[in-house]
């Protein structure tokens, strides 16, 4: 076979010396290449001064934050939206709830929690609580296909924005409570996209500073959307605002009541 197949052993060496000599190309490449990012890292002028310094740690712990928000599709494709969103809002410190259950699911004293690693058949995130937490605008691309949410709570979260508020519309179907408490970073702008969420019940703005003119806001606001009682806006809307603060009972369509209770979700 050997003396029978001698050009054809021939051509196939020098065919797996051509195949390595292109792969050991390929990464003497891509290894100039990191070779030339790394130098042309070291070669930039560093601040050592302590403004330089704050600068730098500010810049990486952003980047670290928007990375930690980012959309992973591995984890999408096992789990599916609502428990993969699941998994993204508890591992963050935030908490979720399901259809059909009382319970909220949140990290323990330990940091630990308990949900399916994989996508469950009928089950549906309804109330999520991010309260707090470095929620953002990447955040959302984590929520795409959750069809039955009622309940969201971003109260405080430091990075949510106008263009955060902007993304709410993919909810528009199924929403009835949102608590915008605290976002110091919505203006009177943000506010005035809600318009999309008709089913809206509950609206709660209380503490937000850079809401120009907020009465008004309000007004037309309800007059967008007339079945929605919105809270936080007056001293007098006190007894109201106790009132998200403790079980919240808001009836339904179909004759049936949802009940989302913050108490259960303090973290």
């Amino acid at each position: 076979m050997f003396l029978f197949g001698k050009n054809v052993f021939s051509f196939t060496v020098q065919h797996v010396q051509c195949q390595s000599t292109r792969t050991f190309g390929k990464r003497l490449e891509s290894y100039g290449k990191s070779y030339k990012e790394m130098v042309s890292y070291f070669a930039q002028p560093f601040d050592f001064s302590p403004e330089g310094y704050k600068r730098w740690r500010d810049k990486t712990y952003w980047q670290t934050v928007v990375a930690d928000q980012r959309f992973i599709d591995e984890r999408y494709d096992k789990c599916g939206p609502d428990i993969g969103a699941a998994h993204f809002v508890v591992f963050r410190d935030g908490a979720v709830k399901f259809t059909g259950q009382d319970k909220w699911i949140q990290k323990d004293s330990k940091g630990k929690y308990s949900l399916p690693n994989k996508m469950v058949p009928d089950l549906f995130v309804e109330g999520i609580n991010v309260s707090g937490t470095c929620f953002m605008y990447p955040s959302f691309d984590n929520f795409a296909g959750i069809t039955h949410l009622k309940y969201l709570n971003l109260s405080n979260c430091p990075y949510i924005d106008d263009w955060c508020i902007s993304r709410l519309h993919q909810f528009r179907t199924s929403l009835l409570f949102l608590d915008l408490s605290g976002c110091q970073n919505v203006t009177e702008r943000g506010l005035a996209s809600l318009h999309n969420l008709r089913h809206l019940k509950r609206l709660h703005i209380e503490d937000m500073p850079c809401v120009a003119n907020k009465e008004f806001v309000t007004i037309l606001l309800e007059e967008i959307l007339p079945g929605c009682v919105i809270t936080g806006v007056k001293p007098q809307s006190q007894d109201k605002d106790s009132a998200i603060r403790g079980q919240e009972k808001i009836e339904l369509n179909d004759k049936s009541v949802l009940y989302l209770s913050n108490d259960k979700c303090d973290k």
